[in-house]
């Protein structure tokens, strides 16, 4: 899949995504049902690799906009 992000799409995207794990990180702390915890640990991996995805993208597009 692909999708087409403007610049401030994509800037606003990595911010709610990176709030958003940081949130977890604090839920998954403070969840002691096991179950919750593995969801919520799965649930920031995902987003985890989402934002490398994002930031990797964004690093190879300046990098080719610097030449």
């Amino acid at each position: 899949m692909t999708i087409t992000l403007t610049n401030e799409e994509h800037t606003l995207l990595v911010s709610t995504l990176s709030s958003h794990v940081a949130e977890l990180r604090e839920e998954i702390h403070r969840t002691e049902d096991y179950t919750y915890k593995m969801n919520l640990k799965h649930q920031k991996h995902i987003l985890n690799g989402l934002l490398t995805k994002l930031v990797e993208e964004d690093e190879l597009v300046e990098s080719t906009d610097a030449h």
